[in-house]
């Protein structure tokens, strides 16, 4: 049985190091940088997942960046742009972030929000929003505001509960259950009003 030379088996131990240490793809190099001055342009850039999703989702909408995709998924943000570069950003443990449309007449199916494309009917709208813990009773939220730009309104709750959510503008009224359950949707946009 013949056997390897040293100096071959040193020479591809050595050659698989230096490959395993290369420099990063095309796609991880840029990925942080584009997404990054896109959340500057909006004054969002080195903020935490929570702290983005507040400034993002309260953003008109003609100040949108152009080209980022910001999805408010269960545990996380993911955030990506026309490249397909992503960035996620963490939510904390306990908190889960849901965003309501309420609408008269105008809505679309939706299961994670799109703080950057998702638009509801009632725009800028006054209402009066409550929340209350289904088992508990306890309310979490009652508080009289209006809704974003974007036709939606959201909330953090906490993570792992069951909440009515009602509620009332211009003398109409909705009342449905929402989940901040494993990974139930972000985005809820069946609160018809009547």
């Amino acid at each position: 049985m013949k056997q390897t030379p040293w100096r071959v088996v040193l020479w591809v131990a050595g050659f698989a190091l230096l490959t395993a240490c290369g420099t990063p793809s095309a796609n991880e190099a840029k990925a942080d940088p584009s997404i990054q001055s896109m959340l500057a342009e909006v004054g969002a850039d080195g903020l935490d997942g929570r702290e983005t999703v507040d400034a993002l989702d309260r953003l008109p909408v003609d100040k949108r960046p152009d080209g980022l995709m910001a999805s408010v998924r269960a545990t996380s943000l993911v955030l990506s742009d026309e490249n397909k570069n992503e960035k996620k950003l963490e939510f904390p443990s306990d908190a889960f972030y849901v965003s309501f449309a309420p609408y008269l007449t105008k809505t679309h199916p939706c299961t994670f929000h799109s703080l950057t494309t998702c638009l509801g009917e009632l725009r800028n709208t006054p209402m009066h929003v409550t929340v209350t813990d289904q088992e508990s009773g306890e309310q979490f939220v009652s508080e009289t505001t209006k809704t974003f730009d974007n036709g939606f309104y959201g909330m953090w709750l906490p993570r792992d509960r069951d909440f009515t959510l009602q509620v009332e503008s211009e003398g109409k009224s909705a009342t449905v259950s929402i989940s901040t359950r494993g990974d139930s949707p972000t985005c809820v946009t069946d609160v018809k009003l009547s």
